[in-house]
């Protein structure tokens, strides 16, 4: 049996990342060695990806100029994360703290959001199980074989195979094989490498 959003199979709803404008910004930079690092919007694409994936809709249209548009959602949402002016350690990137995420994505469409945290790995999978039966969407970070933490979106679950079925935005992502798109993860792989805790995305 198959738990899953809505909008689960339509791969348009997946988020390229390395196309948004703060990671172009931050190609730049570290390009001209100013910067080490890049890619700082998973967390937002995969919130946007998850909005979609439930049929979410959103509450402004997209800028144009003439009829492109210039910014995506995900563009729009990191800039209204960081609009709000949460109260915050110096340091700390507002796009990472999984907590403003849902700000962000009650901010700019009609979803439900809200972030869940867990004791153990166990609780955390049967509560993945259970909120994709629900026909709610998740957004995670994992630990990466970077040695770094990346957000992803998942939409369904294979009770048979055992198979997490997820969007990523970065396709070159080591753990990728579908080019972000339905990547499969089971149940062991967020044991040992999810933080304990997701934000629910639903209608």
């Amino acid at each position: 049996m198959i738990y899953s959003v809505d909008k689960w199979k339509d791969t348009s709803i997946r988020y390229d990342q390395t196309k948004r404008t703060i990671e172009k910004f931050l190609a730049d930079l570290k390009a001209s060695n100013q910067i080490d690092f890049w890619l700082e919007s998973c967390n937002v694409c995969a919130t946007c990806c998850a909005i979609e994936s439930v049929n979410g809709n959103w509450k402004l249209d997209l800028p144009r100029v003439n009829t492109r548009a210039f910014m995506s959602y995900a563009d729009l949402m990191f800039n209204y994360i960081y609009s709000l002016d949460f109260v915050k350690a110096d340091g700390i990137c507002d796009n990472e703290v999984m907590d403003y995420l849902p700000s962000g994505a009650k901010g700019l469409s009609d979803v439900n959001a809200e972030v869940k945290y867990f004791e153990t790995s166990d609780e955390l999978i049967k509560e993945m199980k259970k909120s994709l039966k629900d026909k709610k969407a998740l957004v995670l970070s994992y630990k990466t074989d970077y040695n770094s933490y990346h957000y992803i979106c998942i939409v369904a679950y294979d009770t048979v195979k055992d198979l997490f079925y997820c969007y990523d935005s970065w396709a070159s992502n080591k753990h990728c094989v579908n080019g972000g798109k339905l990547e499969s993860y089971n149940s062991s792989f967020f044991k040992k490498r999810a933080k304990l805790r997701f934000m629910e995305i639903y209608k």
